[in-house]
């Protein structure tokens, strides 16, 4: 799921060296700086037969499926997308951000200050604090004049008003389609996006009219894919899939939830632990992160057995022993959060609902 809002590019060239999440020459789901310009992101996922990038020394090239260089380390950043559409967006020694094709050459110069991915033919790039769109030609098909910009997304870009500081939607002219109102507005997926309205930071889904299909409710959001998102709610700090009414289908009990694809989605009931469920939240295959020693498992054994189910039985290491109650991992003396069926949280030591 991505999951949140923009910080600067160095920060997301970090997050994306340790793994962690999200989505373009600017990342996934990061807040406004301090000067209230943000940073791009990608929530497309990346495109098979694209090159891959990888870090060799302090510069970055990129790499075929068998991890073998066909474009040199020769470049001084790169961002998480790679290739899209066939070019890639990389940071000169220059400190400017140009696209390069397959061969490593440049086919728009470096002259912004961030670029990110291409698609639908355009791509997000930043000069000085104002955000536009390029073509592959490098012109511009929509001038520098946005706070920020995401990448077009199912014919509407996410951008936000100079003038109102408010984001809006656009069409491929530029011309605002759904009018700048929002605190914060994320890509369509499946003709619905994440939107917050008030500063609380409530996330809700819109259709491409603007108005309201699912009300604004949730902490975090993750976008559609084969009608489920996956979201966090207030009060609990676990993830669960919503279907396009807004209702769980697949109750909250995962530390992150990815999109589905071929009706699989690959999620984590808590860190280390890894597992791929299908569309009914049935687990088909299940295993732990490599980084994730016998050590981490022995501690986490130990959380498991401090746990208490709501009929009183000590949990088994996920369920409760005679009934099928979801028990979120957690160290001993933290509050013991259960989820029932509808996602709702629960205290697993007293069965009281946690509002």
């Amino acid at each position: 799921m991505k999951r949140t809002s923009f910080a600067v590019l160095l920060l997301s060239v970090i997050v994306m060296l340790i793994g962690c999440a999200k989505n373009a020459a600017l990342n996934d789901g990061e807040k406004a700086s301090s000067d209230g310009t943000q940073k791009l992101t990608s929530v497309t996922p990346p495109q098979t037969g694209e090159l891959s990038y990888k870090k060799s020394g302090d510069k970055y090239g990129f790499v075929d499926n068998t991890g073998k260089f066909v474009i040199a380390p020769q470049f001084k950043n790169t961002n998480t997308d790679g290739f899209s559409e066939g070019l890639a967006a990389v940071e000169s020694s220059g400190d400017k951000w140009g696209y390069i094709d397959n061969t490593g050459k440049f086919v728009i110069e470096p002259q912004f200050e961030g670029a990110g991915p291409f698609s639908g033919g355009t791509a997000v790039v930043q000069v000085g604090n104002k955000y536009g769109f390029v073509d592959k030609t490098g012109k511009f098909a929509i001038e520098p004049q946005f706070r920020y910009a995401h990448q077009f997304s199912e014919g509407l870009a996410a951008v936000r008003d100079f003038h109102t500081n408010k984001d809006g939607y656009i069409d491929g002219t530029g011309k605002f389609v759904i009018k700048p109102q929002f605190e914060n507005a994320e890509e369509f997926s499946e003709g619905l996006a994440a939107v917050t309205i008030k500063e609380e930071g409530k996330y809700g889904f819109i259709d491409k009219t603007g108005k309201f299909v699912i009300k604004p409710q949730f902490k975090d959001y993750g976008f559609f894919s084969e009608g489920l998102a996956a979201v966090r709610g207030f009060g609990f700090e676990d993830e669960g899939y919503i279907d396009r009414t807004g209702k769980f289908v697949i109750r909250a009990h995962f530390s992150t939830a990815g999109r589905f694809k071929d009706g699989q989605a690959e999620v984590h009931p808590y860190p280390g632990k890894e597992e791929t469920i299908d569309k009914t939240g049935k687990v088909i295959s299940s295993g732990y992160a490599k980084w994730y020693t016998e050590s981490d498992r022995a501690r986490q054994n130990e959380f498991v057995k401090e746990l208490i189910c709501p009929n009183g039985t000590e949990a088994d290491g996920v369920t409760c022993k005679d009934k099928p109650v979801d028990v979120r991992i957690v160290q001993p003396q933290v509050h013991h959060l259960c989820h029932d069926a509808n996602g709702h949280p629960f205290d697993c030591e007293t069965g009281n609902p946690l509002l």
